[in-house]
């Protein structure tokens, strides 16, 4: 391989909570140098001077998560090919996702994104599902499962239901009756996506949008997902608590959950926590206590990570999760609406270190290729398979 046939990638970092996404973009680029790729590293948040139309015309492939840096590239004369990987849902990224024009890819982590990008942004040239990836740099030593410090742990926040209902009261303002059905069915059909209950109701209520409509009303009332998020995840803990499970929680927002009469002696709060720091408390807990948003076919890299870590994932199911993974083999899966039964399963493996310890090392071989350095070399293999890019 000569000097001009090595890939030259530029990853554009931008800010996001906890540094997670961040901590992505440092994966990625370790995946890319171990590919033999020449990768700069251009970091929204300190870089003095974005506006050289130069920066792109030298690199191969642009490569940013969530659409960052979408308004730089849209003045550049010559744009070599930009991939973004969408860790939101679309309905989310609106605005940015209009942005797009030519020689992008975007890749979501759930098959039904893929669809709903095809249907209502056509500017789009390329489309394609691509899952989260595990946090594999720097994996910290391998604590035997008996010396872990924690037994069973939730990483994620608690949006304040105060400023969801704030949004939701100012959209009912302008849109009931149809947002107060749409709450309804979306907090009573949490098996399906947002979009297909809206297109339910809509047609239900005898009212017709054009495409560009639909997708500028989903940005709307996005907020519904949201208050569908919160409820499922509160109704998970709060039922962990009430069934005898005791959990530690990294993340903002559950002080008010945990002052409750039922919560308050089965959850211990440690608050926010940095990425980077993520792995240390994963590898030194014996379970890990997945909520999956509605990703119902796709995936997300707290599982990922945490098997990579030699943690037990338990998770709600996704279609995807279940073709990489066998429950009580690789990692346990349950039903939101039998909390129960999880905690019933957690207390055994809790008193059964010999089975953990067989799901951990099932589940470190089944997430081997589920690593961000892995889905560095599809995005390279992709790139190449296209005509144009």
């Amino acid at each position: 391989m000569t000097s001009n046939d090595i890939p030259r990638i530029l990853i554009i970092k931008g800010s996001s909570q906890y540094d997670a996404a961040r901590c992505f973009c440092d994966e990625v680029q370790q995946g890319f140098l171990n590919l033999g790729c020449l990768v700069t590293m251009l970091d929204l948040t300190t870089f003095p001077d974005v506006s050289n139309p130069m920066l792109f015309e030298e690199y191969n492939m642009v490569f940013s998560f969530d659409i960052a840096g979408i308004e730089l590239y849209n003045t550049m004369q010559v744009k070599p090919f930009f991939w973004t990987f969408l860790i939101d849902p679309p309905i989310y990224l609106n605005e940015r996702l209009k942005q797009i024009d030519e020689n992008v890819m975007v890749s979501c982590i759930d098959k039904h994104h893929v669809l709903y990008l095809d249907r209502y942004y056509k500017n789009i040239p390329w489309v394609c599902f691509m899952p989260h990836g595990g946090a594999t740099n720097e994996i910290p030593t391998f604590i035997p499962y008996n010396e872990r410090k924690y037994n069973v742990i939730f990483m994620g926040s608690l949006n304040k239901l105060d400023g969801i209902n704030a949004v939701i009261d100012s959209l009912k303002k302008d849109y009931d009756p149809l947002v107060s059905t749409v709450i309804d069915a979306a907090l009573s059909s949490p098996d399906s996506y947002l979009d297909t209950i809206v297109s339910n109701v809509l047609h239900d209520s005898g009212i017709s949008f054009e495409d560009n409509m639909f997708r500028e009303f989903m940005y709307i009332i996005r907020a519904i997902d949201s208050l569908r998020r919160y409820h499922k995840r509160c109704n998970l803990i709060k039922e962990l608590a009430n069934n005898g499970i005791s959990l530690d929680i990294w993340g903002s927002g559950w002080e008010e959950l945990s002052s409750l009469k039922s919560c308050k002696d089965h959850i211990r709060l440690h608050g926010e926590v940095n990425f980077g720091e993520v792995k240390y408390i994963m590898s030194n807990s014996k379970i890990l206590i997945n909520d999956m948003p509605p990703y119902l076919e796709g995936s997300h890299e707290r599982v990922f990570t945490a098997m990579q870590c030699g943690t037990v994932v338990a998770s709600d199911k996704s279609t995807y999760l279940e073709e990489c993974f066998i429950d009580n083999n690789d990692m346990i899966f349950y039903n939101p609406a039998d909390i129960k039964t999880l905690a019933a399963r957690i207390r055994s493996l809790l008193g059964n270190p010999t089975k953990a310890l067989n799901i951990i090392e099932n589940s470190l071989q089944s997430s081997a290729d589920q690593t961000w350095s892995m889905r560095s070399a599809a995005m390279l293999n992709i790139m190449n398979s296209l005509p144009s890019a």
